[in-house]
């Protein structure tokens, strides 16, 4: 029976390694979505995914380090759904239409879940430049979508509202917003057409 090589070796640990730490995060997603932040400490991750203390500290030295990273796994995930709406390769109009189409909705789980992680993190460094991130993103779809400031800035004001409790609390509200936001888009887009227009001619 021939021997595993070193690297065959190392390539399984790092395989197990990272399903480990998929799993740590898996179960504290778990935790926080059953009983909210209150619920979620490293005891309770332990409980859920019977990683020990140890195992969970190899991976995350502290709440707060596993806090990021689920902040991080969160907006890499809605960035990729929001992607995966949109279409391969697709900016500009598509894909604010798809972050529209996420935001309005109701069976995507988490969309309020990185505002608590960052009200739980509190301000630093790392919360500012993921948010400073997201808000770069957002603007450039918009603006290659043909969105002018004032549209823009009214629509990051939907969003932010539908991923905060400032949200709308009634279907009636939440169908407005959703009208609003669909019609501001529609009017960027026939602007954009007409522009493209009258430059043939």
């Amino acid at each position: 029976m021939q021997s595993e090589t070193p690297d065959q070796v190392a390539s399984y640990q790092a395989l197990k390694s990272s399903e480990t730490r998929l799993r740590i995060l898996s179960g504290a997603l778990s935790v926080i979505r059953r009983g909210g932040m209150r619920s979620f400490t490293i005891d309770s991750v332990i409980s859920e995914t019977g990683i020990t203390r140890g195992g969970i500290q190899y991976h995350f030295r502290s709440k707060e380090t596993l806090e990021m990273a689920l902040l991080e796994k969160l907006l890499e995930d809605f960035l990729c759904d929001v992607q995966r709406r949109a279409g391969e390769g697709k900016d500009g109009l598509p894909w604010v239409a798809a972050l529209l189409e996420y935001i309005f909705d109701p069976a995507v789980p988490d969309k309020g879940l990185w505002k608590s992680l960052i009200a739980s993190l509190g301000y630093r460094p790392a919360i500012r430049d993921h948010g400073e991130n997201l808000n770069r993103i957002f603007h450039r779809h918009m603006r290659l979508a043909g969105l002018n400031e004032g549209e823009s800035l009214a629509l990051c004001m939907i969003i932010e509202g539908f991923t905060t409790s400032l949200g709308p609390t009634t279907h009636e509200s939440a169908e407005a917003l959703r009208s609003f936001s669909l019609s501001t888009l529609n009017a960027a887009h026939y602007r954009s057409q007409e522009k493209n227009e009258s430059t043939k001619i």
